[in-house]
């Protein structure tokens, strides 16, 4: 598969991945395997930025499998236009030079989404992928092929019926753990707005997410982002992307100074919010190691 250049996506993989853990992606020897809608994907990219080629395995080589394939990896997002967009703001078209290419992967579903952002709350990358991985590894999908372990999110039916003080051992705070469960509960009724519901109006469906219970703005803004095929969304109440865009820009680090900073940038906001959170997470990882 040929995405739009330039493309790179890589260090999204990295970022959001641990050594053998599933959270629930694996990324090992430069390919990224889990299942999506069901579907075992093992998934490998090349030549990034300027020359990517993407290599995709599945058992299922119809049109609808690259055409999921395609859309989590955003593959047809066009970079070069992003990059127009910023020609009148230097610092920002700076940041996206310095990340050419780079975007987030696509969640293909807004219950899974849901859960990954739930876990996400109030504490750092690293205890939250391991905890997603802990979820994963016991209530979670996993196929083996070929000697290899796929693995996703828990179904909604199997996550509904767990008690919250089972998924409290997991390290889980007992909100976290009622919000999971409430969560599979709204799935399996019928109550989370579709993705094509997304794509209408996102600003509504994030409001409404927020009444489920444990699902706050953060959390609803960050879920909308992460399944959204634009980038009109992002969590801009989030600290990395506050402090980020506080050291491009020079604004203050608050969500409303966030928000009014890039408000001409509307179609890119989000896209903008997760480099900025690149930036901070990258500086924060180079001074650990200083």
């Amino acid at each position: 598969m040929r995405p739009k250049l330039p493309y790179q996506i890589t260090p999204h993989f990295r970022a959001f991945t641990l050594k053998d853990i599933p959270t629930p992606a694996l990324y090992e020897n430069g390919s990224l395997r889990l299942i999506i809608t069901d579907i075992p994907f093992e998934i490998t990219v090349s030549g990034e930025p300027m020359n990517a080629f993407i290599r995709v395995f599945s058992l299922d080589r119809s049109e609808k499998t690259q055409k999921i394939a395609s859309e989590f990896l955003r593959a047809d997002f066009d970079y070069k236009e992003f990059l127009n967009a910023l020609e009148s703001y230097p610092p920002l078209r700076e940041l996206a030079s310095r990340f050419l290419g780079l975007r987030p992967t696509r969640c293909l579903s807004l219950y899974c989404a849901l859960i990954d952002s739930v876990i996400k709350q109030r504490i750092n990358m690293k205890m939250a992928l391991r905890i997603t991985g802990k979820l994963v590894r016991k209530h979670g999908e996993r196929i083996e092929l070929n000697g290899k372990l796929f693995y996703g999110y828990p179904p909604a039916e199997r996550l509904s019926s767990i008690e919250p003080e089972e998924l409290r051992k997991m390290s889980l705070t007992s909100m976290k753990a009622r919000a999971l469960v409430e969560i599979a509960k709204a799935e399996v009724e019928g109550r989370i707005p579709s993705i094509e519901d997304v794509e209408k109006d996102p600003w509504r469906v994030a409001e409404e997410l927020t009444e489920i219970y444990g699902v706050g703005r953060w959390t609803a803004e960050l879920s909308v982002a992460m399944v959204s095929k634009s980038f009109h969304v992002g969590p801009a109440s989030d600290l990395s992307v506050r402090k980020g865009m506080a050291a491009i820009l020079g604004v203050k680090p608050d969500e409303q100074a966030v928000r009014d900073a890039i408000r001409e940038l509307e179609e890119y906001a989000g896209l903008i919010m997760y480099l900025a959170g690149m930036v901070h997470e990258s500086e924060k990882r180079r001074v650990k190691l200083i």
